[in-house]
């Protein structure tokens, strides 16, 4: 009498060891084509969500999230210095030069770093 998936049957180790892998195959296979369903969907009712910018806003300025904040783009801190700028984004709030770092001054302001 044969055992299903010993070396006195190895026929039957690799019927089961393929079917287990073209499973997992399929099974991702699924998880992907459903993936990418519900990401194209979501994207798009974000992007609808999105309020047009007014005149309001300057450049270099960005809406966020609630249509009502709106921050000010500035370069991270290794740029601004890099371009002589006295201003930059520093976890996310707005930081100004001194002569030995930088400085966020209070309140503080949120601002979003051009390198995100």
């Amino acid at each position: 009498m044969s055992r299903w998936g010993t070396a006195h049957d190895p026929v039957g180790f690799w019927t089961i060891l393929f079917a287990v892998c073209g499973g997992v195959l399929l099974a991702d296979l699924v998880r992907l084509a459903f993936g990418a369903a519900i990401g194209a969907i979501l994207a798009a009712s974000v992007v609808k969500s999105i309020p047009p910018q007014t005149s309001a806003v300057r450049a270099g300025q960005v809406y966020v999230g609630d249509g009502e904040s709106v921050f000010e783009r500035l370069p991270g801190p290794v740029e601004a210095k890099a371009r002589g700028a006295l201003r930059a984004c520093i976890a996310s709030h707005v930081a100004h030069r001194i002569d030995n770092g930088w400085v966020q001054d209070l309140p503080m302001v949120q601002c979003i770093a051009e390198s995100e």
